[in-house]
């Protein structure tokens, strides 16, 4: 119970810094669409696939896709899913997109795609 008001606190702080992190780097467009906890499901022929978007961010000309992590960022089956979700959003939107990962902990966002 601790750790999980513990992370909750973190990410009410963490949502406002990644919000105006997002906006500042795009101050052109007016409006881009900030979508928390997107969910989605396809079937890529092979296989359904099923996922959850901790934070998708849509504009004019791209998206970009934050999801948080407590503190490790470098773990290889981050990027897996990073690259799971790029892949939908990209054929969804025709959009370039963006990936980073957040650690509602340190703070520290990195970007892998």
């Amino acid at each position: 119970v601790r750790l999980n008001s513990y992370y909750r606190a973190g990410l009410k702080k963490s949502s406002q810094t990644l919000r105006n992190y997002t906006v500042k780097r795009h101050q052109l467009e007016d409006h881009p669409r900030f979508l928390k906890e997107f969910e989605f499901a396809y079937n890529d022929g092979s296989k359904s696939r099923h996922g959850i978007i901790d934070l998708l961010v849509i504009y004019e000309n791209q998206a970009t896709i934050i999801d948080y992590k407590l503190k490790n960022l470098d773990d290889v089956a981050y990027q897996k899913q990073l690259a799971g979700y790029r892949d939908y959003i990209t054929k969804k939107l025709n959009l370039s997109v963006e990936c980073y990962l957040f650690s509602v902990l340190t703070g520290e966002l990195k970007k892998i795609f």
